[in-house]
């Protein structure tokens, strides 16, 4: 079966507990995933800067690309953009007309916007099967010296919020576990240090958070022991006692600080060893609707409760990456991981010709993986070198790579990818051991990669329209007010029908 690959390195640490299996990968897990599979898109909107004022206008670019390869979607010509104030409420909408991948357009800040974040939203309308979480999101501030802020005005009660997030999904008795820990305060992430305990006060381990309120632990959880966290957070303490373990079950750790290869170790116990002769186990690598990897393990022997394995990375997508655990055709553990693909980036080079008066003259250039020139669309937002006023939350490389793929707020995505901060890939990882996962069955996790389709592509606009009597010598023609773009169309007996793929109307702007 083509979905059935082998791995690329296999190594236990120990001897050796399971064996991977060439037999037939289950077809009740393959094939309804792989099957009416919905085409998968998303946006990026490019913003000539981040800080605006009244009468300014928010100029940007928008690109639309398929979900697994990146490249332009030429599916959609309708791109839906609003503009939403601090509630979430829309206050500015347009319809952007996309070719190739590519749109154009700008809101004008009107003088009665209060000060305060707004966020530009940008979707097609396909993209609405998905959820929102699929939608693209940015951040922007507006400073209107004449409004007052009333809404961002601070409360004084601070609500914390500690979450704990076993690596794969749950804990285990008699095994190492690693556990994610997230504090926020106000929904906020938020630094601190901490440790954990166990029944007798005895602290186990210590670990410290970071600038967005992550970290993770690694313990061994012994047999009918209970342990607390313990959180120094904002001088306040906080305590969490941890998720009770299963007695038995098989968990798995990642390591992907490699390059090449992903080290994936899974993790039993002696209570459960010597059940796992007679199940179905499986490893799917995945995302959405895309396998990457999927391999069979069957039990070879019960001595030994711990294995490491080894995954190529060539073989996964660009971006967010998804391994699941099945037993018996069902998901008994899940972790998100990201794949950096080299092979897969691009560059562009920026070099400063000559000044003249006030103008500057530039060079740019785009270079492949290779490092040889390719023809490109580019966006460009030019703003004096000291400025203050770009500070974008979300870049094209958080925005197609990682936003999609999370659910719930994400604290400036964009950090991920700035390649200044060698803390990113470490920083990375804790944001995916964060998300955490949430017991499901097949039935739902197939519902969720393959949901029914209730809102279809948009292609243009369809004006219809009726007159009583055709006359002869005439034809009818559409104006667009901002332009003067007029496109004709012929009377037809039974009905008129203009679309705007025909009409091609179109803002043109630069940014």
């Amino acid at each position: 079966m083509k979905y059935l690959k082998s791995f690329f390195l296999l190594f236990f640490i120990l001897n050796f507990s399971f064996i991977f299996s060439q037999e037939n990968i289950s077809l009740s897990i393959i094939e309804p995933i792989l099957k009416d599979a919905l085409y998968r898109e998303k946006v990026f909107i490019h913003i000539n800067k981040s800080i605006y004022l009244p009468n300014e206008n928010i100029w940007y670019t928008a690109y639309v690309a398929t979900d697994n390869k990146n490249t332009p979607s030429d599916y959609t010509t309708n791109l839906h953009v609003n503009l939403l104030n601090h509630n979430g409420n829309i206050i500015d909408s347009k319809n952007i007309f996309i070719k190739d991948g590519i749109g154009i357009g700008d809101f004008i800040i009107d003088n009665k916007y209060l000060s305060g974040k707004y966020h530009i939203q940008g979707f097609t309308n396909y993209m609405r099967n998905f959820g929102e979480e699929n939608m693209f999101i940015q951040e922007i501030k507006i400073i209107n010296p004449t409004k007052k802020t009333e809404y961002l005005k601070e409360t004084s009660i601070n609500n914390y919020d500690i979450q704990l997030f076993p690596e794969s999904g749950y804990l285990l008795e008699e095994a190492i576990n690693t556990t994610g820990i997230k504090a926020l305060i106000n929904g906020k992430g938020y630094p601190f240090s901490g440790k954990i305990i166990n029944s007798k006060g005895l602290e186990i381990t210590s670990f410290k958070g970071n600038t967005f309120g992550m970290s993770k632990s690694r313990f061994y959880y012994v047999k009918n022991e209970t342990y607390t966290a313990i959180i120094n957070i904002n001088n306040t303490v906080q305590k969490i006692s941890l998720p009770k373990p299963q007695k038995t079950g098989l968990i798995f750790s990642l390591d992907n600080t490699d390059e090449k290869n992903l080290k994936l170790i899974i993790k039993s116990n002696k209570e459960t060893s010597p059940s796992l002769k007679d199940e179905s186990l499986l490893l799917l690598f995945y995302r959405n609707n895309f396998i990457s990897e999927s391999v069979t393990l069957s039990l070879e022997s019960n001595q030994e409760t711990t294995q490491a394995l080894f995954f190529d990375k060539s073989k996964m997508l660009h971006g967010v990456n998804i391994v699941t655990l099945f037993k018996n055709n069902q998901p008994i553990a899940e972790r998100k991981f990201f794949v950096d693909k080299l092979e897969e980036q691009t560059a562009i080079l920026i070099d400063e010709l000559k000044t003249e008066n006030d103008s500057i003259t530039f060079k740019i250039k785009t270079i492949g993986p290779n490092f040889k020139p390719f023809v490109s669309k580019l966006s460009v937002s030019v703003l004096p070198k000291e400025s203050k006023t770009f500070n974008e939350k979300q870049n094209i490389k958080s925005a197609f790579l990682l936003s999609p793929y999370l659910k719930g707020n994400i604290e400036t995505p964009a950090f991920y990818f700035k390649n200044s901060d060698p803390r990113e890939k470490e920083y990375l990882d804790l944001l995916l051991l964060n998300q955490g996962w949430t017991t499901y069955s097949l039935e739902e996790k197939i519902n969720e990669i393959n949901p029914k389709e209730l809102f279809l592509f948009e292609n243009g606009f369809s004006i219809n329209g009726k007159i009583k009597k055709s006359p002869k010598g005439y034809d009818i023609g559409l104006l667009s007010k901002q332009n003067r773009f007029v496109s004709f169309s012929n009377f037809n007996k039974i009905h008129l029908k203009l679309t705007r793929k025909n009409c091609r109307f179109r803002e043109n702007h630069s940014i």
